[in-house]
Order: structure tokens, then C-alpha cells, then sequence
């Protein structure tokens, strides 16, 4: 059952109440209303002035924020209640803020026994008080707050109905603190405590400055009832015989009752990734405070199921994507399909500076193909980055130079006939620029070069010195001793050499080639 039909079964008696006390929600309906009658009994009819009671309720909300009440309680008393919602749970707040007037009429003390104290109306109780606040205008506050979904508290402040000056009630009276009775200016805190044993059967148990009481309630959505003890502090504390506790039923007719029967509507999700467009697989969708079961996303980002009308707070998760919150009104008889995107929690900013970095890391240790992949993929991620263009400038410029100088080494080694070095360096070409023509054509050539038989080299062996006469090698030695005489011993020396490598041991050119020796020592010459 959803959130906002959990809040329908505590209008059974009176405006936003569970019970008795005030309350911050009410139905979420375009226009809702309910009418209602309760009886209650005393439990001691020999001391009880109202052995029985017999009221009529009704009231009238508008989209969940504002209603307005009318209860009979005799046909002499007759009050109204009006107020508003101001926050509502089911609006993504953590609290239901609601205030409101309670017993708007002409009688200053109103009671649903009868409320003038002069002419026996009122509870005896509330006769016994050393002050009893008139009714009238009980102006109040009161905050909801859903602790789980079976388990919700009510609490609130107000004047006139919610004041007690018994000696169990005065605890809740804000004149507890100040020692002093005001009949129109004083507070009293009340509060209830609300438990969702099924979906259909709820209790309550609630507490003001003049009665504790305690009730189930029934919802069969069209129809509401209620059985309550009312009064049960008389249980609990003896010593007052004439103060005597009550039980209470009730039951209700509410809108719901001219309302066909509403069907479960198709919903869909699709979940994409905002930055990529790409469908969201794995991602958790969960219909916050009800008891739908979560759904998940396929590997298309597609999730469907078929729920009730109304509004919910759905809620979308996903390890790698931020959460999302989201407020789904679903009409009847009108399927929807939610379009919903959800931002990674890094963005491509953050992914394209991180390739970035990668590529700094390649181009360091001079890998510019894995560089210029890295920086690729960064500006194709996040083409707007500046950085990126640049350095993927910066490293295809380094790539054209390191060809060009590849190239230039492997020509050098060809034009040398040096056909593996030039080899390797076309190759080092190719880890630089893989699709480089040229240095593929110049590979199989200068392999099929290789393999060609080689021609061979003739050596051309130099004439053996054909030995000089013994006529010839005089007249070497006569050139020498003249050009010894003349000084010229430089000259001197290298005839005399001569003339030893075929004669060496001619003492007349050894003699002359010492003497010679001897002079450009001196002269400082060799």
C-alpha cells in the first residue's frame, strides 16, 4: 500500500487526526472528504454522568494541504475545525509541519458530552480541574516524522482542548513551569505514537494534558472503523473512583467510495549517463517509503513494473554515477516512461586529465605512438580540452622529426652500400610512422639487394722494386756525397737510405749516413 493511502486510515473521527489529537498529514486527493459516527460507553455507568455518547464528524481536505471539519457533538453544540499543511513528508522533507484551529463555534467550553461545566457538560475529569481552559479556538502545531514505514510519531502543542490541570495531567501543561494558572494563555504538549501492524490494521496510542487513549483502526479504503479505550490513565493510576475510563467506536464513509477501482499503471525507467548518452546498466531504482520492491536496469538502462496511482519519491543509485531523487506523479490509465540521467561521480574532465597524464608519462620515455594514443583518447573524451590539443601537437611534431632523421641515417647507409643498417633504421621509421610508404618500399628492396650474390673484388697486386745495378747504386752515392758537401743533408740522408736497402753494408754510405745524422742533430732537424 503507498504512503499516502497509509495516511487515510487515521481519519476516522476527526480532521487530520489518528484518534483524537492532530496530526500532519492527511490525503494527498485532488478533494477528499469523510463522514463518520462514534459512540463511546463508560465503562462505570453508576458514577458517570455520560453513561453514553453519540457524534457525527466530517471534513473536507484540498491536494493535501488544506481542510476544514464539522462535528456534532449534541444538537445544541456544533463547532468547526480548520487548518493547513505547511510541509509534508511525502514531499521529500524529513518532518510534516501542519497547523490548524480546533471547536470554532459560539460556546467558550465545547466537549463531545456536552461542554458547559454549569450544566454538567464536560467529562468528570475535566470538571475536576483547578482550571479548566476553554475549548474554544484551540489553536496548535504539530510535527509528523516517519521513522520507518510501520513506525510514526505525532508531536505537537496547542492551547484550550489539549490543556489539563489534573494531577496526572498537569505534567503536560506548560503553567507547570510558570506556577501560575492562565485560563486563555497556557500550553499543552501532546503527542501519539502510530504503528502499521499490517497494511490494513494500524494502532495508536496517544497522550494529552487530559487523556491518554488507545485504539486500532481498520481501513478497507472505502470504509474506516475504529475501536478505542479512551481514558486509560484510570487503568493505570487508582484513587480517583468517580473518574472512569471509556471505550470508543467508530466508523467512516470516505470519497474513496465513488471512485472506481484503480488499476496498477505501467511504469518504465530508462536510465542514461549524462554525459555520455549511453544506457546505465546495474542501476538501483527504489520507491522510497513503501513497500514496493526495487527494481534494476537492464543492459539497455531499461526498468519496468506496473504500481498503483499516486506520488513517490523515487530514489536512483549506481556505484559509478551520483544518486538521484526524484518526485513520480503516476495518474490511472495513463502509462509513463521516467527519462532519467545520472551524472558519473568523475567526470570526463577528470578521465580525459588523467589520459592526459598518461601521455605526459609516454612521451617522457619517448614511446610517442602509446603519447599520441593517450592524448587521443583525452580529446575524444572531453574534446574541449586544451591541454590535450597541445600536447597531441607537440608529440605528432616530435614524430615527424624523428622520422625525418631516420630517414636521413638510413639513405646515408644505402648511398654506402651499407643495405642492414639502412634496413634498421627504415624499420625505426615504421615504429614512428606505421603507415609510411616509403620506408616499406625501401625495405623489400634493399632485403632483395641482400640476398643478390655479391660480385668479386679483383686485387691488384703492385710490382715487385726492380733491383738497381751496381752502376746505378755508385752513382746514388756520389748524388748523396755531393749534397752532403753542399749541405743539403735532408736530401743527403734519403739517397744514402737508399743506397743501404740494397747494399747495407756499404761502410762508405754507412759512414756518410752517420755523419748526416750527425749533422741535422745538430741543425736541430731529423
Amino acid at each position: 500500500m503507498s504512503f499516502y493511502k497509509l495516511i487515510i486510515i487515521s481519519q476516522v473521527l476527526r480532521s487530520t487526526a489518528i484518534l483524537e489529537l492532530p496530526t500532519a498529514q492527511i490525503p494527498k486527493d485532488p478533494i477528499f472528504w469523510q463522514v463518520g459516527t462514534s459512540s463511546s460507553f463508560s465503562l462505570a455507568s453508576k458514577y458517570d454522568p455520560h453513561v453514553t455518547d453519540f457524534d457525527l464528524s466530517g471534513f473536507v481536505s484540498f491536494n493535501g494541504r488544506w481542510f476544514l471539519g464539522l462535528n456534532v457533538f449534541t444538537l445544541n453544540e456544533i463547532s468547526f475545525d480548520f487548518g493547513t499543511v505547511l510541509i509534508s513528508e511525502a514531499d521529500k522533507y524529513p518532518v510534516g509541519i501542519s497547523f490548524g484551529v480546533r471547536n470554532v463555534s459560539w460556546k467558550k467550553y465545547i466537549s463531545s458530552v456536552g461542554g458547559d461545566p454549569k450544566g454538567g457538560g464536560g467529562f468528570t475529569d475535566d470538571n475536576s480541574y483547578i482550571l479548566r481552559s476553554p475549548e474554544i479556538f484551540s489553536i496548535y502545531g504539530v510535527l509528523t516524522r516517519h521513522i520507518n514505514q510501520s513506525f510514526i510519531v505525532h508531536l505537537g502543542i496547542g492551547r484550550g482542548e489539549f490543556i489539563g490541570y489534573g494531577p496526572r495531567s498537569k505534567f503536560l501543561n506548560t503553567d507547570n513551569f510558570l506556577k501560575t494558572p492562565h485560563e486563555y494563555f497556557t500550553f499543552g504538549i501532546f503527542g501519539t505514537i502510530q504503528l502499521h501492524l499490517t497494511p490494513n490494521l494500524h494502532l495508536a496510542l496517544e497522550a494529552d494534558g487530559r487523556d491518554i487513549n488507545l485504539g486500532f483502526l481498520f481501513d478497507l479504503d472505502k470504509f474506516k472503523f475504529v475501536a478505542e479505550a479512551q481514558k486509560i490513565e484510570h487503568f493505570l493510576f487508582r484513587g480517583y473512583p468517580n473518574f472512569h475510563p471509556r471505550v470508543n467506536f467508530g466508523i467512516a464513509v470516505t470519497s474513496r467510495i465513488t471512485i472506481p477501482e484503480v488499476q496498477p499503471v505501467p511504469v518504465k525507467f530508462e536510465i542514461t549517463n549524462k554525459e555520455t548518452k549511453m544506457a546505465v546498466k546495474g542501476a538501483v531504482i527504489k520507491f522510497l517509503q513503501t513497500e514496493i520492491p526495487s527494481i534494476i536496469t537492464d543492459e539497455k538502462g531499461f526498468a519496468s513494473l506496473n504500481i498503483m496511482p499516486g506520488s513517490y519519491l523515487v530514489s536512483i543509485t549506481h556505484p559509478e554515477f551520483k544518486g538521484l531523487r526524484a518526485k513520480l506523479n503516476i495518474r490511472k490509465e495513463k502509462p509513463i516512461t521516467a527519462k532519467i540521467r545520472l551524472s558519473p561521480k568523475v567526470s570526463k574532465r577528470e578521465i580525459a586529465a588523467q589520459k592526459i597524464k598518461e601521455g605526459d608519462a609516454f612521451f617522457k620515455v619517448e614511446k610517442l605512438l602509446e603519447a599520441k594514443k593517450a592524448y587521443e583518447q583525452a580529446l575524444s573524451i572531453y574534446p574541449e580540452s586544451k591541454t590535450a590539443i597541445e600536447r597531441l601537437s607537440n608529440v605528432e611534431l616530435a614524430i615527424k622529426n624523428k622520422t625525418l632523421e631516420s630517414k636521413s641515417r638510413a639513405k646515408y647507409f644505402e648511398a654506402k652500400g651499407d643495405y642492414k643498417s639502412a634496413i634498421s633504421y627504415y624499420k625505426e621509421v615504421l615504429t614512428f610512422s606505421p603507415d609510411d610508404q616509403e620506408a616499406k618500399t625501401k625495405i623489400d628492396e634493399l632485403e632483395k639487394k641482400l640476398q643478390e650474390p655479391q660480385p668479386e673484388k679483383k686485387v691488384v697486386k703492385k710490382p715487385e722494386p726492380t733491383r738497381p745495378t751496381k752502376e746505378q747504386l755508385e752513382n746514388t752515392l756520389n748524388r748523396a756525397i755531393q749534397q752532403f758537401k753542399a749541405g743539403n743533408y735532408k736530401e743527403a740522408k734519403k739517397l744514402l737510405q737508399e743506397v743501404l736497402k740494397w747494399d747495407p753494408s756499404n761502410p762508405q754510405a754507412q759512414d756518410y749516413l752517420k755523419r748526416t745524422e750527425a749533422r741535422l742533430k745538430v741543425l736541430g732537424e731529423k
